[in-house]
């Protein structure tokens, strides 16, 4: 008897609640604010792409996030373009809402002839999930890079720092 449960058991699969989220992103930061130590504020608006790629279980998630932005400076009439990469976690509600914040441990940027490393932020954010396949996110980010260099010369030690708000659309697969 013990050996006939024993190979029901074994043929028999268990449900599994652990899944593989790849999530592409796209998205407008509608408001943002670029600062360089001992210079004013200025405003930043654009578009950003990326992704984040984990695991889901139980409305839980953790994993990656990557997200690259071109933002046109307020009054500058350059670009200011950045690469970040994060770790993040989330809870999905099983109706309409999703929660998140991510941890940014390496960012770049590139300003005319500024190259900024060592990027470091956070961000949060809440999703809307009532639409089928399709995420409504908005997030407030924060990045500050700690060093600089111009022309390529050495790098030194700069208090650079960005805020943006950003809302955009991400569809997110389960597998």
């Amino acid at each position: 008897m013990k050996s006939i449960l024993a190979i029901c058991v074994c043929l028999f699969s268990f449900n599994s609640f652990a899944g593989l989220l790849i999530e592409p992103l796209a998205g407008l930061n509608v408001s943002g604010v670029y600062k360089t130590e001992g210079e004013s504020e200025l405003d930043i608006r654009g578009a950003s792409y990326g992704g984040r790629v984990g695991f889901q279980n139980l409305g839980f998630q953790l994993g990656l996030d990557y997200l690259n932005s071109n933002f046109d400076v307020e009054d500058d009439g350059d670009n200011l373009k950045t690469t970040e990469y994060g770790a993040f976690i989330g809870f999905k509600f099983p109706i309409f809402f999703r929660v998140y914040a991510a941890y940014i441990f390496s960012g770049t940027g590139e300003l005319d002839t500024v190259e900024y490393k060592k990027g470091s932020g956070s961000k949060v954010g809440v999703g809307f999930t009532g639409l089928p396949f399709i995420n409504l996110n908005l997030e407030f980010r924060s990045v500050t890079f700690a060093e600089n260099s111009t022309n390529g010369a050495a790098d030194v030690e700069s208090d650079t720092d960005y805020n943006t708000y950003y809302f955009g659309i991400s569809i997110p697969f389960v597998i």
